[in-house]
């Protein structure tokens, strides 16, 4: 009998112990505990990029540091529980080094971490995070998930193509009101665009970028108004009142997202605007007639067929502006044809203008056979505004300068770039080839006259190899083109010396490594250029040396010639409204308000040449918004002006800006000349600093002015003025230069201009994105002295 409970009682025993055993295994086997209630933290956050933090879990029978950890991301709310976070998020790897291998190895999980950095993320975008803790026996728990955005750095794209149109004008008295419309913007931020802000802006000048209609908004200002105000959210048009009648104003439209991220729209005037960038052509060329053609005009608040348009012949190019009644003063059309047309209504119109795929055309008879015309059409609206097209001309076009190719001491190959022409193919036209002994062929007369011909009239002709020169002989060469119709045009002159001739090492400009070839065109009436940089006095000019300095390599950036205000050769008096620049930048120093034109013509010139007269009293300058911002930010980097001005008239006690330059912050520098008790002085601003003064001994003079930072990024400044050379360091300079005033200062803060204007000729500007060798140096200002007539 007790035998038989020992049994019983064993048994009991046993199976107590098993139930106490499972009951311990299943409180071990939960999950990890997340620490501090789950919470995660984002911090670190770029538009790319955000670090992830927690506290670690704790478990039962795994200990902290050999727990796992695996951190997720959706850009959905889907990965709130475990399950959702093991099916839908992204896992973050993290690479850790292998021995013996090129590459790391991914991990998704890690253990003992309690933060990681997710990369490659989109900017503006909103992401939610996750993190998983495992245990050793896989068991895993979810985290509270967390959300975030990144930075947005990406600015709205406006919509439509960015198309502002203008509707609904009226006018009472001398004031005008229209309404402005848009498409909304879109844009990455996962806000959605009902967010962006929008900001209407009106000017008489340029406002397409977003730097100039801030800069250039005259929208009148209202004292209780804040800047932020400025800007609407979630509006696709605007109404504007109290514009002066028959004044053109640019119209844009702005828009900023939530981390004022801004673009601009293409924006409007209240011009129409000439169809295909106002380009005309000509077809049906005969000898005494064309047909002349072009796109038709838009017009934001009226039909196209209602606008008018109104043919131009010149004899010279018209460069006078943008005003009909001028371009009447030169007009030679017969008197009958003088009227404004429209679009041939049917085949009894006998003065409507024909129409097909969208062009427009006109044929024009009575023409002189093989005569050089200039052509130009004027579009009007129906509130009587307008706009010109492009002059056309019917002669070739040169395609660029002349080229020596593999100069040897008796022969050589000439190269040049084909021409174009508006009436006949490029395989069309014909060239010829001249020689001489003197400079007297840079003219299709003296070709003719003295010129030794070299090669026949010959199509499709881009070189020739001249041969049987002799060793010590200067020579001068020319090409003229011929289209089908007999017009003519020559390209410009260039020379060879015979030290051109030789092998580049014994140049005498090859000082520094760099060899200068001297076979370049001439200014008319002069010899070859000379050595430069030993010391003798250069015997001639080379009538395209900024762009051959530069070498085709896009470092020159801005050039403005006094001698030729419209960038043609083309003879201009009077007002200028357009400096045209002729770095190919198309860099133009412009001023809309006539009443502070620069005036071009022959008084108090230089050398016979025409410059621009400045004139502080009626604050005449110029403005040049460059096309690309010069970056002033980083080692290495720099920027040249050289500068050729005369006749400076500068008060006592005052100072006069020359020019000067700003970046988006309005950070300015710039050269200016000042007068302390009658002494006059060059100055240099970088901000408020006047590093550099040179004495103005006399006048004419060239300045060239150098800034930048070298290769340890520290800032530099030298100022040579007619030789004489100044330098210092550590300067407060831009950081990325955007515009340019001349004649004038920038004003403080978002003001356009100061004051500081000037009085004087500015003769050449000319503007570099890097600093200049010593020989280059000395070339530009040979280039300068030689072309002016400035023996300092």
């Amino acid at each position: 009998m007790p035998r038989k409970q020992i049994h019983y009682s064993a048994v009991a025993l046993l199976i107590s112990g098993l139930l106490f055993m499972t009951g311990c295994t299943k409180e071990k086997n939960s999950a990890p505990v997340p620490g501090n209630g789950g919470k995660i933290e984002v911090t670190n956050i770029t538009h790319n990029s955000v670090t992830i933090q927690w506290t670690r879990s704790s478990d039962d029978n795994t200990g902290m540091e050999f727990l796992d950890y695996s951190v997720v991301y959706s850009k959905s709310n889907n990965i709130g529980d475990l399950e959702s976070a093991i099916s839908n998020g992204k896992k973050v790897p993290i690479y850790i080094e292998v021995p013996d291998s090129d590459k790391p190895e991914e991990f998704y999980w890690n253990k003992n971490i309690d933060s990681i950095k997710i990369k490659d993320l989109e900017d503006g975008q909103l992401y939610y995070f996750n993190v998983i803790s495992r245990d050793t026996q896989w068991l895993m728990s979810a985290y509270q998930m967390t959300s975030e955005k990144t930075k947005d750095i990406t600015a709205p794209v406006p919509g439509n193509a960015g198309l502002v149109e203008t509707s609904m004008e009226t006018k009472e008295g001398n004031k005008v009101s229209l309404r402005l419309v848009w498409t909304k913007a879109t844009d990455n931020n996962s806000s959605g665009s009902d967010v962006l802000k929008y900001r209407v802006v009106y000017s008489i000048n340029d406002v397409t970028s977003v730097q100039n209609a801030i800069l250039f908004d005259m929208t009148p200002y209202e004292p209780d108004v804040q800047e932020k105000d400025k800007w609407v959210q979630n509006i696709d048009f605007k109404e504007i009142s109290g514009l002066q009648l028959g004044t053109n104003y640019n119209f844009n439209v702005l828009v900023m997202d939530e981390a004022g991220n801004k673009n601009s729209y293409a924006g409007t005037s209240q011009k129409p605007q000439a169809g295909n960038n106002g380009e005309l052509f000509i077809t049906e060329e005969e000898n005494t007639s064309l047909r002349l053609n072009w796109s038709r005009a838009t017009d934001g608040k009226n039909n196209q067929d209602q606008i008018e348009y109104r043919v131009m012949i010149f004899e010279q190019e018209f460069v006078g502006g943008d005003k009909v009644e001028d371009a009447e003063k030169f007009d030679i059309t017969p008197s009958e044809e003088r009227i404004w047309r429209k679009v041939k209504q049917n085949e009894n119109d006998l003065i409507g203008l024909k129409l097909e795929n969208d062009v427009l055309s006109l044929e024009i008879t009575g023409l002189t056979k093989a005569k050089q015309y200039f052509f130009n059409v004027i579009a009007k609206d129906i509130t009587g505004f307008t706009v010109f097209y492009k002059n056309l001309t019917n002669v070739p076009k040169p395609g660029g300068g002349i080229s020596i190719v593999e100069p040897k001491p008796t022969e050589l190959t000439l190269s040049w770039p084909t021409a174009t022409d508006s009436g006949s193919s490029s395989g069309d036209l014909s060239y010829w080839v001249v020689i001489s002994d003197s400079a007297n062929i840079f003219t299709l007369e003296g070709m003719k006259q003295n010129g030794i011909e070299k090669a026949d009239w010959t199509r499709n002709l881009d070189k020739i190899q001249i041969t049987g020169l002799q060793p010590d002989a200067y020579y001068y060469f020319n090409v003229a083109v011929r289209d089908l119709t007999g017009h003519e045009a020559v390209y410009t002159m260039i020379s060879s010396s015979p030290d051109s001739r030789k092998p580049k090492e014994k140049s005498a400009l090859n000082r520094t490594g760099m060899a200068f070839s001297v076979s370049i065109p001439l200014v008319p009436g002069r010899s070859a250029l000379g050595s430069i940089g030993n010391g003798s006095e250069p015997v001639g000019v080379n009538q395209n040396m900024p762009a051959t300095i530069d070498n085709g390599n896009g470092h020159l950036i801005v050039w403005l010639d006094g001698a030729d205000p419209a960038g043609n050769s083309t003879k201009v008096d009077g007002e200028v409204g357009q400096w045209q620049d002729k770095s190919g930048q198309a860099n133009h120093a412009v001023q809309a308000l006539e009443n502070r034109r620069p005036t071009a013509g022959n008084t108090q010139s230089l050398n016979g040449l025409t410059s621009l007269r400045f004139e502080a009293g009626q604050e005449r300058h110029f403005l040049v918004p460059l096309g690309a911002d010069i970056d002033m930010a980083d080692s290495n980097s720099a920027y040249t002006v050289i500068l050729a001005a005369h006749d400076l008239s500068v008060p006592t006690g005052s100072r006069a800006f020359l020019l000067d330059v700003r970046d988006e912050a309005g950070n300015r520098s710039g050269l200016m000349c000042r007068n302390e008790a009658g002494m006059t002085t060059f100055a240099v601003r970088a901000e408020q600093e006047y590093p550099l003064q040179a004495a103005v001994q006399q006048t004419p003079f060239i300045a060239l002015l150098a800034m930048g930072r070298d290769a340890k990024n520290e800032t530099y400044c030298a100022l040579t003025v007619n030789g004489s050379l100044e330098e210092a360091k550590a300067l407060s300079l831009p950081k990325n230069i955007t515009n340019v005033i001349i004649g004038g200062s920038w004003g403080e803060g978002p003001a356009q201009v100061g004051s500081d204007f000037m009085t004087g000729n500015i003769d050449e500007v000319i503007i570099y994105d890097r600093r200049l060798t010593v020989d280059e140096q000395e070339l530009i200002q040979a280039y300068l002295q030689q072309k002016w007539g400035i023996n300092n």
